[in-house]
């Protein structure tokens, strides 16, 4: 069960970022789609697992491209609240340094009538983003958590600041699984410490295993016990890095082959070539016939 927005980005790529209210040169301009709940949802649908995505594209001419994309991709997302979906505008510079600008709509509500079409006890685990905290129904979306009772596997989204301390410990006595960028565990803990450090205090208040993407370095895990760091060659986007994490869990992967099957998904074209290597790689995960730790 995926639940996280699929939301209309409006990128901007320009020769320095602005700092404070100044003009800027725009070189090149794009329209994606992207989303926590889009990229989960499209893994998924690459690998040919099972999902159910709760997700409301929402209406207006960012709802309908975003509902439009999904459909082109062959993704379930719904289109049922007639509220005006937002978008979210991004300023990038030629080093990736970037900023960033929401204009929240109807894209991260919660209908909780959604519970009554659906089994819980169809799924195995629950993938969520923090963004779905932020929007109507926020309420009745943490008391479904806690009635469900599935394991959860927890990302951030670009919103959390919004969500509240509350909200946050309401989820920790979940026991989720923390899916984070260092920015996130930085600022999930309240100041400036080593990914380490970060690790071990957000286990403490979880009880669940911790993974923290680094650039450079790679995605750093901890559980209590252990804790390692698996390498992957390219910069990872956090949200396809998980996406992809999550769909060789899904399929019974362990936590440290599943982070280096993600680390071997930046690479991913989507071309049948590439998606062919990359699903006998998960086969022999699953079939336990190769070791790639």
């Amino acid at each position: 069960m995926i639940i996280g927005p699929v939301v209309t980005d409006i990128v901007s790529y320009v020769k320095t970022l602005p700092r404070g209210n100044e003009e800027m040169q725009v070189e090149d301009y794009e329209q994606r789609i992207g989303g926590m709940g889009y990229h989960t949802a499209l893994m998924m649908s690459l690998f040919r697992f099972p999902y159910e995505l709760l997700s409301d594209c929402g209406s207006g001419v960012y709802g309908t491209a975003a509902y439009d994309a999904c459909v082109q991709e062959g993704l379930e997302v719904k289109q049922n609240n007639p509220g005006i979906a937002g978008c979210t505008y991004h300023i990038v510079d030629p080093e990736g340094n970037y900023q960033y600008y929401c204009v929240p709509g109807t894209e991260y509500d919660f209908d909780p009538d959604i519970m009554q079409e659906i089994d819980p006890k169809q799924f195995s685990a629950i993938a969520l983003c923090g963004d779905m905290f932020c929007g109507e129904g926020a309420d009745d979306l943490m008391e479904m958590l806690r009635e469900v009772e599935l394991p959860l596997y927890f990302q951030c989204g670009m919103r959390i600041d919004e969500a509240g301390e509350a909200a946050l410990s309401s989820l920790y006595a979940l026991n989720p699984v923390l899916l984070l960028n260092e920015a996130d565990a930085l600022f999930l803990i309240g100041k400036e410490e080593g990914i380490d450090t970060a690790a071990e205090k957000l286990h403490a208040r979880t009880q669940a295993p911790v993974i923290i993407l680094k650039n450079g370095e790679g995605a750093y895990y901890y559980d209590g016990s252990e804790s390692y760091i698996a390498p992957f060659a390219e910069h990872a986007e956090s949200e396809i890095y998980f996406a992809a994490f999550l769909a060789a869990r899904t399929a019974g992967v362990d936590y440290k082959n599943a982070l280096v099957f993600a680390g071997g998904c930046m690479t991913l074209d989507e071309t049948e070539e590439s998606l062919q290597r990359q699903r006998e790689q998960l086969a022999a995960m699953i079939m336990q016939k190769q070791a790639y730790v």
